[in-house]
């Protein structure tokens, strides 16, 4: 049985106190495991947003993360190097600071080629390697697929909007895959990579684990936790548990409300950037809690020096083997930053450092912390401890310049003269000094309160309360007319009001403070499809395509414009491209409905087909095969298919629509009737189903008044059309049967006014 210690009372983070679920304090005599791990696997685990204080604490249940804890060592103080995730999992794959590989954002920097990837060195050594990516945020696209065999990210872009950077895959789908690798790679030596996306936000725990009401993010970790359980089980059954060496940590933390921050990113107090790091082997270590500040970069040189390889020159980071085997560690510094004040909303960066029990965060107001004395960082000591304040202030700007003195020079993407300065202008280039700001830009912490109105605005996007965000992001953007996120948002919510033009000019106005956003330049060309603006969508595609040359989302959106404009060859031509750079099911399936409006079901089964395996609930592909099917005269499946295209997306009128005439056909009036009534309640602005279901009524001998409403509601529809002519027809017939002659002969000369118009006009009317 697990030893425990007495309830140690420590403070983590923000400086709750906490009852510390202690592991086992075991020792070995041996002074040394270093040749015992050089034959081991390597897989690392990396749990997005997991606070330190939830492990090993009465925070969380996670019993499966404190075995492993007891079993190898566990690191009571791990700083990540920023709170974001890809510039997290950067520095840890790569073993450098964000000051070094530059890549300080999520979504718009690219991993350097250059930088020297752990997965790069293992694979040179002959190890098979592979990551299981579950969040968008990750995506190959960012480069961080480099020296992998396998990289599975497979992501449906059915959407082009910022959301698209929070697609995930949940943690028993990432961890099956993981293991049906593992299986088929067990007998090479391997280096994997997990990527668990939660407990991020929104925290939706599934529900065995959703028992939390005012502590979801609990849920969330304990249900990570229960899956890890599972693959730790099957790596113990396929004998691979104990032939590998396993580390576990999390990307970054979580603020949960502290310092007003409700999440992660914009601070670097220690709730986000504090996270857990456990390393297991077989061999049990010297020591089983190392209390010394270590770091993300320093993971990748532990990796290779545990595995005798030697450690790349570009490497920042230390090896931590030499005190998991007990050896007394040496004063060291951290470092942490973030660059999202800065590049989303115009205000300054933050940067910290760290040494023995102090934290100095450079800021323009600046702070500084005793963390033994003040573990939540309440008192800003800045002011009152100069000599403190000044040492480190000076500790930091030596340290940035030391390692930002080697930095990689790849800027974002290919930039014209002017983007280049409008990004330097912004920090994207920033010239790495501790004091590039110098103060010109706002605090952070003075802008919390705006800051926490993007939040909510932003909820009350996801709820459908547009005007009312709308309202706010007005107001925000009067007193910050360069705040980023603030234009992202207005652009999210006049989209989904349907109000064209102000998302467009939302959208560009985004893309000028933040040229190099690809989220931004997405937008941009689908506002400009919706507005019927064909050939501007192609010019402005073309042009982005200049700067981002292999990007499947910005090709295949150049083909839906094409589309869109009815020039089907080229657009075949860049939806085939787009698909041969990425298979998507958006693309697949745009291309299988263009195939079968030309008749050729063999070239668009496949496709819609391929689309389906990719996302089963991939808009209009399910519609799309149906057509086909009905084409065939299969009507049993073709209304199998528009029920799937229904169940996904319950607002395609076009397919309850279908179904009902199926249905109809069938002799089931009543089902098809509930069909079209489904249809008029998603499209009001669709004449036929009005008619049908009126008509119906009518031959049924039921609630006549409803079928002349549904009739005269139905042709008030403009523009009239020869559908509208059956609405007429409709109301002639039932005020012929009640001999109300005025009402009979005031439709029946609308009808016929609208018969000799279309006449006119060339379009042929309905018998």
């Amino acid at each position: 049985m697990r030893k425990l210690w007495a309830l140690l009372l420590v403070c983590l983070g923000a400086g709750s106190i906490v009852a510390i679920r202690a592991f086992s304090d075991r020792r070995i005599e041996s002074a040394s495991a270093g040749p015992e791990l050089e034959n081991l696997n390597v897989i690392l685990v990396t749990i997005d947003t997991l606070r330190a204080d939830f492990v090993g604490s009465d925070r969380a249940d996670t019993p499966h993360l404190d075995k492993l804890a007891e079993e190898g060592v566990f690191f009571d103080k791990c700083l990540a190097q920023t709170p974001l995730t890809l510039p997290s999992h950067t520095t840890i794959l790569s073993g450098t600071y964000p000051l070094h590989h530059r890549v300080i954002d999520n979504g718009g920097f690219r991993v350097p080629a250059e930088l020297k990837l752990v997965s790069e060195t293992l694979q040179d050594k002959g190890f098979k390697t592979s990551a299981f990516i579950s969040a968008f945020v990750l995506h190959s696209k960012w480069g961080l697929n480099q020296g992998f065999d396998t990289y599975s990210d497979d992501f449906d872009r059915t959407a082009y909007d910022a959301m698209l950077l929070q697609n995930d895959r949940s943690a028993e789908e990432v961890l099956h895959e993981a293991e049906a690798w593992l299986k088929a790679n067990e007998s090479s030596r391997f280096f994997t990579w997990i990527h668990l996306f939660g407990p991020h936000s929104p925290y939706t725990p599934p529900p065995a684990f959703d028992k939390y009401p005012n502590d979801p993010y609990r849920g969330e970790v304990e249900y990570v936790d229960d899956a890890l359980g599972g693959f730790f089980r099957f790596l113990r059954e396929a004998g691979l548990y104990d032939e590998s060496l396993i580390i576990v940590t999390g990307d970054h933390g979580e603020a949960l409300g502290q310092h007003r921050e409700q999440e992660h990113g914009y601070f670097v107090y220690d709730p986000t950037v504090r996270v857990p790091l456990i390393v297991r082997a077989p061999s049990e270590f010297p020591v089983s809690r190392v209390a010394t500040l270590v770091e993300h970069v320093d993971l990748a040189p532990t990796i290779l020096d545990a595995l005798g390889i030697p450690v790349p020159d570009s490497y920042q980071g230390e090896s931590l083997l030499s005190l998991m085997m007990g050896e007394e560690p040496t004063e060291r510094v951290a470092y942490t930053e973030t660059f999202y004040p800065r590049l989303n909303y115009g205000w300054s960066e933050l940067r910290a450092i760290y040494r023995g029990k102090w934290k100095y965060i450079w800021a323009p107001d600046e702070e500084l912390y005793n963390l033994d004395a003040d573990p939540g960082e309440r008192e800003n000591l800045a002011g009152s401890r100069l000599t403190e304040r000044n040492e480190l202030r000076s500790e930091l700007r030596k340290f940035v310049e030391r390692e930002a003195g080697s930095a990689l020079s790849q800027v974002p993407n290919a930039l014209d003269r002017e983007d280049r300065q409008r990004l330097e202008a912004l920090g994207y280039l920033s010239g790495g000094t501790a004091d590039a700001a110098s103060g010109e830009l706002p605090d952070p912490k003075n802008e919390i309160a705006v800051f926490n109105d993007l939040e909510t605005a932003g909820q009350l996007i996801d709820e459908g309360r547009h005007d009312e965000a709308l309202q706010l992001l007005t107001t925000v953007t009067a007193r910050e007319p360069n705040n980023a996120r603030a234009h992202a948002l207005m652009g999210d919510a006049y989209q989904e009001k349907r109000m064209y033009v102000e998302a467009l000019r939302s959208h560009r106005e985004l893309l000028r403070l933040k040229p190099d956003d690809n989220f931004a330049r997405f937008d941009v060309v689908a506002g400009l499809v919706n507005l019927g603006r064909f050939d501007a969508a192609i010019e402005e595609a073309e042009r982005s395509l200049e700067l981002y040359p292999a990007d499947p989302v910005l090709v295949e959106m150049l083909g839906l414009a094409y589309f869109y404009k009815n020039d089907l060859e080229r657009a075949v031509e860049f939806l085939e491209k787009s698909v041969h750079i990425e298979e998507s099911s958006s693309a697949l399936s745009k291309l299988g409905e263009i195939h079968a409006s030309r008749g050729d079901f063999e070239k668009a089964v496949p496709l819609i087909r391929r689309a389906l395996d990719i996302n089963p609930r991939s808009p209009g592909a399910h519609y799309t095969m149906a057509l086909i099917e009905e084409a065939n005269g299969d009507l049993p499946s073709a209304l199998d298919s528009y029920e799937k295209e229904l169940s996904s997306h319950p607002a395609d009128f076009r397919a309850s629509f279908n179904a009902g005439n199926i249905l109809q056909k069938l002799g089931k009036n009543e089902e098809a009737i509930a069909y079209y009534e489904r249809t008029i309640g998603a499209n009001p602005s669709f004449n036929v189903p009005y008619f049908l279901v009126a008509r119906y009524l009518v031959e049924q001998g039921r609630d006549v008044d409803e079928a002349i409403a549904l009739s005269k509601k139905g042709i008030a529809i403009e523009p009239a059309d020869q559908y509208t002519l059956l609405g007429y027809q409709i109301l002639v017939d039932i005020y012929v049967r009640r001999s109300d002659d005025a009402n009979y002969g005031r439709y029946i000369e609308k009808g016929e006014e609208l018969y000799e118009s279309l006449k006119a006009e060339g379009r042929v009317p309905l018998p």
